[in-house]
């Protein structure tokens, strides 16, 4: 298993060091040391970056296809927002002119958004399966700033959008 020989690894080996030494989790350290390995020309396999960084052969291919494809980003599951996605204001509905939605409806009408979600019924884990739609919005700030509306009404906050790998939620 010999490098990839078309991947080109756009940040300087100063830029690469200073990120690496930013990173909270050992995911993403692990991540950010392989591409800082390659640049350096440390390794000539991925089964070599592989023991170096302690991670499966596989495990390393695909980090070096996702950087290939997405970038930096990514790579570290940091999603910029389109331009689209930042001028689209936060949508308010009447709960009591709302539908009920299942989790999959709201996730395909609100993608990649903060939703705020009254008359919820959850599963017995507290996850929801289905509600109304009080507020979406791209931006969190936005769709928290809307949780006066609720008036008393228990509430869920969900994110459609895809979640990083190593996001720690502390409640």
């Amino acid at each position: 298993m010999s490098i990839q020989t078309n991947l080109e690894i756009q940040e300087s080996t100063e830029s690469l060091r200073t990120l690496m030494n930013q990173q909270k989790t050992s995911l993403r350290h692990a991540k950010i040391q392989a591409l800082y390995l390659l640049k350096l020309e440390a390794v000539e396999t991925i089964a070599q970056l592989s023991t170096l960084i302690g991670r499966d052969c596989s495990t390393v291919e695909s980090w070096l296809d996702l950087y290939q494809q997405e970038g930096i980003e990514g790579l570290l599951g940091i999603k910029k927002p389109t331009k689209e996605e930042i001028k689209q204001p936060c949508q308010v509905q009447n709960p009591e002119e709302a539908e009920i939605l299942t989790l999959e409806e709201i996730q395909q009408r609100y993608p990649r958004q903060w939703v705020l979600i009254v008359e919820t019924e959850l599963d017995e884990e507290l996850n929801v399966i289905r509600g109304k739609v009080l507020a979406a919005s791209p931006d969190r700030d936005e769709a928290y700033s809307k949780l006066s509306l609720r008036k008393g009404k228990l509430l869920a906050i969900e994110y459609t959008g895809p979640v990083s790998d190593d996001l720690v939620v502390l409640l």
